[in-house]
């Protein structure tokens, strides 16, 4: 069989391929990794409410026209708002509200300012306001990030950690994804010893099994690592057609040159298989 392209075999491969269809219920933090089988869609306005991105104080902007630091607008502050608290209170002229980042801003307020840029009595409540501030300075707008509604992650994305915060946020606890593909990793060779057992003579340690498997995992694939098996055709296709009922995909590393031991082209006549190609030639780089 002639030398084929690395990408035309895996064009080859693609089109033999059957996609995973199966969908189960992950709570969020156990959905690192996994494909999302379904787009998200906010369910609510994000921010929830007209908040303060700043530690200070709120209050209508009409009501500092004229402010200089030569003629300062004396507000009074009538109460303070905190991240977490709802305040209801009507805001009459010249009256303020202290407000800390994060909190909602009151009915009647349209503009926050820093508290370093002011003068405040704490014992007076008494507010200097030495500047003309502008309608919404400082405003953080309901809905402002994200509107009920809105596509968030589409179907299909891989999740990382920041998917997950993005769910939190959206007070979504679990999702729908696709489970993950099973996939078999088998090395043949009589030769091949398993790390941490003691190497006897004219043995190695199996390392491409290793490599194989964290592989897969690197790629948010489920590995099934199977022990090294012994150059045994009959022994390997038995085990082989055993297994590919309980995993989606077999992968096999040995075996296959040209050498009396290479068992893999008698295995692949013992079990019917089709092969698709052999040798392989490549410049791709594969981004992974």
């Amino acid at each position: 069989m002639e030398q084929i392209s690395l990408e035309y075999a895996l064009e080859t491969l693609l089109k033999q391929i059957q996609p995973l269809n199966t969908v189960e219920e992950k709570y969020i933090l156990d959905s690192l990794g996994f494909v999302l089988a379904e787009d998200i869609f906010s369910p609510l306005n994000n921010p929830p409410f007209n908040r303060s991105p700043l530690d200070g104080f709120t209050l209508n902007s009409n009501d500092s026209i004229g402010a200089t630091k030569e003629n300062p607008v004396t507000f009074n502050v009538i109460s303070e708002v905190f991240a977490g608290d709802f305040c209801n209170k009507k805001l009459s002229s010249k009256e303020a509200f202290r407000i800390m980042t994060g909190a909602p801003i009151p009915d009647g307020c349209n503009c926050v300012i820093k508290q370093e840029d002011v003068v405040f009595n704490e014992e007076t409540k008494a507010l200097y306001i030495t500047k003309e501030l502008k309608p919404f300075e400082n405003f953080c707008f309901l809905g402002e990030d994200l509107k009920i509604n809105d596509l968030v992650v589409k179907k299909g994305e891989i999740i990382t950690y920041n998917h997950i915060g993005v769910f939190a946020s959206l007070g979504i606890n679990t999702i729908k994804v696709l489970k993950k593909p099973k996939v078999g990793v088998l090395s043949l060779g009589s030769e091949l010893t398993m790390p941490g057992k003691t190497l006897e003579k004219g043995k190695i340690y199996n390392s491409n099994l290793f490599t194989l498997i964290s592989k897969l995992k690197y790629l948010g694939v489920e590995g099934v690592m199977y022990p090294p098996m012994s150059d045994d055709s009959t022994l390997v296709s038995n085990f082989i057609s055993k297994e590919l009922k309980n995993i989606d995909l077999l992968i096999t590393t040995g075996g296959v040159s040209v050498g009396k031991k290479d068992i893999m082209h008698d295995v692949i006549k013992e079990l019917n298989a089709n092969r698709l190609f052999g040798k392989l030639i490549s410049n791709l780089e594969l981004p992974f």
